[in-house]
């Protein structure tokens, strides 16, 4: 497992066992127990910038590891996978990119939809659980059509639809 910075640092997160400060935008990078937790240390201070790029996680086949994102949102990162993400969400969106498989369990946030992006698909949810697989080597499997999201709202009641067509797909479910 490697986290690479937007700066260009690399680290292996099976062996780092100390937190990593990204100073220029104020965020600490804490891996412990297999949980890469990223955290706003406050809003943007003096002299911290606005980060232009992607920190990137990567998990090796055969391993699985946890990145939590400043947010609170939780991915779980499966094996062959690797996740895109900034240090702290700006804007009016919260994008993330992924290639491979995840379990995301997206923190609420009405105001701020959380975007992942697979490929030339985009799931984007206000804050539910959900995984998103997408591998392009897997064998047996046609790429353009192996895409399947499975959304998971309330108490159990589970609704799964599949992008066959390559179409964005748009699910909205009214809450109590």
């Amino acid at each position: 497992m490697t986290l690479e910075m937007a700066s260009g640092l690399k680290y292996r997160l099976d062996t780092l066992s100390s937190v990593v400060r990204n100073n220029r935008v104020n965020v600490a990078f804490d891996n412990n127990d297999r949980v890469l937790k990223i955290k706003e240390q406050d809003s943007l201070a003096d002299g911290a910038t606005k980060e232009i790029g992607y920190n990137t996680v990567n998990v090796p086949y055969g391993g699985t590891y946890t990145v939590e994102l400043c947010d609170g949102t939780k991915v779980y990162l499966n094996s062959g996978t690797t996740l895109e993400f900034p240090s702290r969400f700006d804007g009016k969106v919260r994008s993330v990119i992924l290639k491979g498989e995840a379990y995301f369990d997206v923190a609420r946030n009405v105001s701020k939809p959380f975007v992942v992006e697979v490929d030339e698909m985009k799931v984007k949810v206000l804050g539910t659980s959900f995984n998103v697989k997408s591998y392009v080597d897997e064998p047996g499997v046609l790429h353009d059509i192996s895409r399947v999201v499975s959304l998971f709202f309330g108490m159990g009641n589970r609704r799964r639809r599949s992008n066959r067509e390559n179409k964005l797909i748009i699910i909205r479910v009214s809450e109590p």
